[in-house]
C-alpha cells in the first residue's frame, strides 16, 4: 500500500489542486459530495474540495482470485491509521467499496 500526493511516509500533508499524472483517469465516482478517480487498475484518488489524496491499493484476493472487498477496505483503513491516526473518513469508504464492486 502506497499513499500518493500526501508527503507520504512523513507526516500528512495533501497539497491542494489536481495532480499532472490525472490528466486522464479511467473511471469517476461520485457519492454524496465526495468522489474517487481510478487512475489505473488498483491506483485511486479520492478528492475533497479542490484536495486530491491517492493510494496504490494492495487488492485482497481470495484462493478463488475472487476480490475481497471488506480485507482490502480493512487493509486501507489500517495502513491510514497506523501512519497518521486516522482512517478513512465513511464516505470515501462507501466509495471505494462502490469501486472495488465494480472491479470485481
Amino acid at each position: 500500500m502506497n499513499f500518493l500526493n500526501c508527503n507520504y511516509p512523513e507526516k500528512c500533508k495533501i497539497a491542494k489542486g489536481k495532480p499532472k499524472c490525472l490528466k486522464s483517469h479511467m473511471l469517476q465516482l461520485k457519492y454524496n459530495g465526495f468522489s474517487l478517480i481510478e487512475q489505473k487498475r488498483g491506483v485511486i484518488w479520492f478528492v475533497e474540495n479542490s484536495y486530491y489524496w491517492g493510494i496504490e491499493l494492495d487488492i485482497k484476493y481470495n484462493r478463488l482470485n475472487s476480490l475481497k472487498k471488506f480485507e482490502t477496505v480493512g487493509a486501507v483503513n489500517i495502513a491510514l491509521l497506523d501512519w497518521n491516526g486516522e482512517t478513512l473518513n465513511n464516505g470515501d469508504e462507501d466509495l471505494l467499496y462502490k469501486y472495488l464492486k465494480l472491479i470485481s
